[in-house]
């Protein structure tokens, strides 16, 4: 029997992203950079139930909105906008609950059942909701686990997001690292440096752990 158990604004902790792992959302009260606009809740007793069990997670659009996320630069995947009342299917897999990692919210993690550390679940669905308001709806299943997407993870790797800031991926949450500048040769012994401005966006960086 298919569950309505959540509401509120669709979005993650950056490092799922990050880790490439993709595994886990949170419904929130405000969007990516905006004000409250949602009155958020989770049904953590029927979830609590479902927990350990493989289930088939879909999530409807009911109020829509621009992201004000850039998107995963590395994958080239960027937010789309779905309509109202579009059903956008999560997958199915092993439902766990988590920390989120901020306003002290629990995550709904959809965990596959082949041992994958990456790619638990499509971003490509998950930035079709990213910032929007959505109910969330869970049914326990037999059918087959959803397969990865096809996608290549990203090893340490910086790329400008063309405002001056950078998105990274492989790092830790903590984990200091330096973005070096390129370093044009003139002759003679002679060098340009240009550091890292993060302006040239899509422009892939190497990583320096610290």
């Amino acid at each position: 029997m298919v569950e309505r158990v959540g509401h509120g604004i669709f979005g993650w902790n950056g490092k799922e992203r990050r880790t490439d792992r993709y595994g886990a959302f949170v419904l929130g009260e405000r969007p990516f950079d905006g004000n409250r606009e949602a009155a958020a809740y989770l049904d953590i007793p029927a979830l609590k139930e479902l927990v350990g069990k493989r289930v088939h997670i879909t999530c409807v659009a009911v109020k829509t909105r621009k992201s004000g996320h850039v998107g995963d630069l590395f994958h080239k995947i960027h937010p789309t906008t779905p309509a109202v009342g579009e059903v956008v299917d999560l997958g199915i897999g092993v439902l766990h609950l988590d920390n989120a990692g901020y306003e002290g919210r629990l995550a709904v993690v959809l965990e596959p059942g082949d041992g994958r550390l990456k790619f638990w679940m499509d971003p490509h669905k998950l930035y079709r909701l990213h910032d929007q308001t959505v109910d969330l709806f869970v049914e326990p299943t037999e059918e087959d686990f959803t397969p990865a997407p096809n996608l290549t993870a990203q090893g340490k790797e910086a790329v400008d997001n063309g405002d001056g800031s950078f998105q990274v991926k492989g790092m830790k949450d903590g984990e200091r690292f330096t973005i070096p500048g390129t370093i044009t040769k003139l002759g003679a012994g002679m060098f340009v440096l240009d550091p890292a401005s993060g302006r040239e966006k899509g422009k892939r960086r190497k990583i320096i752990p610290s």
